[in-house]
């Protein structure tokens, strides 16, 4: 159960939230108006995979998407950070993807001249003046005199340059003729710090003035970690929030114990080889010992994917040689317990004697 490039296109358990997903996507493909969409849930809760899985529908089923998935800086001094990340998230390739497709005029870049500029190097230039072009758009420190060679006069360095910068980019990209909609999703925004810090002022203005110039073709999904829904509205301004109008908060739940069992019993299915056609739930594990396993997460910690697949791979990890050697079938309570032994964790456990078996 260690990750690995297919874990994105896994999803274990939650049902309802994979509906609202979908629900979402096929909205977003169906219409132009731009959205602002929320999603919360407490760390560990599967939020971050939630938002890649959405990243991975997006270009295997809802193609007409461009995902965009970046984290909220860890430090920030204004919106200015935001915007690097949403131009390293885009990508080189996909950029010079999309203006290849794109008949583009000075006229439309008048406000900002040259972002023009810049996509003719990216379209035209050598290796060079791709490079200088791409820097300059991330907003990348480069020599005053470098820049003048290449017509780049002006540098994007403040939140009124990026929200400029941003609005024109995302309208080369809704007038490809691949693509409809530009879905960036922002993770952890609860970073954004406390309301009225000027962080805060700053970031929530240059969203808000980034999605009143783009009135269609966006759909900011901002992502949170936090215990209560309330939480996750204090740190948004009055005027994200107006602009959010009636739309569905997806909200990752905790798990219970039989969402637990559910999410295992997923989990062990994706990562089976294809040989292994068999009737058993939870191979290689028994379900005695699954049982055993998330009663111990229950009582030190909590049931949720994180907890649960790092309690799982500690076990799959030393028992995974034996497998492939033949030498163990199925994993039992009394290997599991004999496995956790040696974890400091585990050893400091204590429970209810009568439900849950003891270590030692």
């Amino acid at each position: 159960m260690v990750p690995d490039e297919r874990f994105v296109e896994i999803w274990a358990d939650r049902k309802e939230v994979l509906a609202d997903i979908h629900n979402l996507l096929q909205g977003f493909s169906r219409r132009k108006q731009s959205t602002i969409n929320l999603l919360w849930a407490w760390f560990g809760a599967g939020k971050s995979h939630t938002l890649r899985h959405m990243q991975y529908l997006c270009r295997t089923k809802y193609q007409t998407i461009i995902p965009i998935y970046t984290e909220f800086p860890k430090s920030v001094k204004s919106f200015f950070d935001v915007y690097r990340y949403f131009i390293n998230g885009i990508g080189f390739e996909l950029f010079k993807e999309v203006i290849a497709e794109v008949p583009v005029t000075l006229a439309d870049f008048s406000d900002f001249p040259e972002i023009m500029t810049a996509v003719d190097l990216i379209s035209t230039g050598d290796l060079q003046e791709k490079d200088i072009a791409w820097r300059w758009m991330r907003g990348d420190k480069i020599y005053t005199q470098t820049l003048r060679r290449y017509n780049l006069d002006t540098r994007i360095e403040t939140c009124d340059d990026a929200v400029r910068a941003m609005a024109l980019i995302l309208r080369l990209l809704e007038k490809s003729g691949k693509y409809s909609r530009v879905l960036w999703m922002i993770d952890e925004f609860q970073r954004i710090g406390v309301e009225k810090n000027p962080i805060w002022e700053d970031v929530n203005t240059g969203l808000h003035s980034t999605f009143n110039a783009c009135p269609n073709a966006l759909s900011l999904f901002l992502s949170f970690s936090v215990h209560e829904k309330q939480d996750m509205i204090g740190l948004l301004s009055r005027e994200i929030i107006d602009r959010i109008g009636i739309s569905k908060i997806i909200r990752v739940p905790q798990m219970s114990r039989q969402d637990a069992f559910a999410f295992v019993a997923d989990l062990m299915f994706a990562f089976r080889p294809d040989i292994y056609n068999l009737p058993a739930t939870y191979f290689p594990f028994t379900e005695d010992a699954v049982r055993f396993i998330l009663l111990l997460i229950e009582k030190n910690a909590e049931l949720k994917p994180r907890s649960i697949m790092q309690y799982f791979n500690v076990v799959l990890e030393r028992a995974e040689p034996a497998i492939a050697l033949n030498q163990m079938s199925l994993i039992t309570i009394d290997y599991v317990k004999q496995i956790l032994q040696d974890y400091d964790l585990f050893l400091t456990f204590q429970g209810d004697k009568e439900k849950v078996p003891a270590l030692v």
